[in-house]
């Protein structure tokens, strides 16, 4: 698929449309300077990687405004303290004109921003099946309430069987919740660092917007969805805590045969 001008992928459009981009545009690239292709597409992974080791990252949970500028700040200094001079040394070492090795980092920019879209959309989906999840827990914690409830109203004709099963769906399903919570995290963390990566990029080589063959970008508009996304993340974290805690609750009832 050729992404043209008239057809430029905005944060808002859906993950498919993203994904395409991010083939054309990684096509384009490799076409345009193979001598940096390798190079450039390996630095994604090291972008990636970069942020993976969560302890090691400043403001890497992304829980409020000022760790959010820490974290754009350890991305940022990733690039002004080495990137930037070794792939301007690489650039020289293989005789590329300006022209070229700017064309090169305005592509490498449109693929960063793309990347970001991707992990965006990844985060958001898996978020969206924690929520999922956390529901279906929420079920079986109020069905499990209300089986003891029964139990004590009706003088125990509520089998014990049943309320352990619907405490095994409520723990079952608070773990699953929870893998996809930090998946999302993961995702999320790789969203903002793309993000990061592309706009420093865009500055560092004066990469005009309007210049932009594959991306649309509005920062406005993108500055509210990443905040939508990182505050849809705590809130859901706050109600997968409280509804831990009732299934701690039920798992330690001496009914409770586990």
């Amino acid at each position: 698929m050729v992404v043209t001008p008239d057809e430029r992928v905005g944060l808002t459009d859906d993950r498919q449309a993203a994904e395409r981009a991010v083939e054309a545009c990684t096509e384009q690239l490799s076409e345009e300077t193979p001598e940096l292709f390798d190079a450039l597409r390996a630095h994604t992974s090291d972008v990636a990687a970069a942020v993976a080791d969560a302890d090691g990252v400043p403001g890497a949970d992304l829980d409020s405004d000022e760790a959010v500028e820490h974290f754009r700040e350890f991305v940022r200094a990733q690039y002004d303290e080495s990137w930037f001079e070794s792939l301007g040394e690489r650039g020289g070492d293989l005789g590329l004109t300006w022209a070229t090795f700017q064309t090169a980092m305005r592509r490498f920019a449109e693929l960063l921003s793309l990347e970001a879209f991707v992990q965006f959309h990844e985060a958001g989906a898996q978020f969206q099946e924690a929520r999922g999840r956390r529901s279906d827990a929420e079920t079986a914690v109020e069905e499990a309430e209300s089986a003891l409830q029964y139990r004590n109203e009706m003088g125990g004709v509520q089998g014990e069987e049943s309320f352990d099963a619907l405490v095994d769906d409520a723990r079952a399903a608070v773990r699953d919740a929870r893998d996809c919570l930090g998946a999302g995290e993961a995702a999320m963390q790789r969203a903002y660092a793309f993000r990061v990566a592309a706009q420093r990029c865009r500055t560092e080589y004066d990469v005009d917007d309007e210049a932009l063959s594959f991306v649309s970008l509005d920062d406005g508009d993108a500055d509210w969805e990443f905040r939508e996304l990182r505050h849809g993340r705590d809130r859901l974290a706050n109600r997968l805590n409280r509804v831990e805690s009732d299934v701690d609750e039920l798992r330690d009832h001496p009914r409770y045969g586990h």
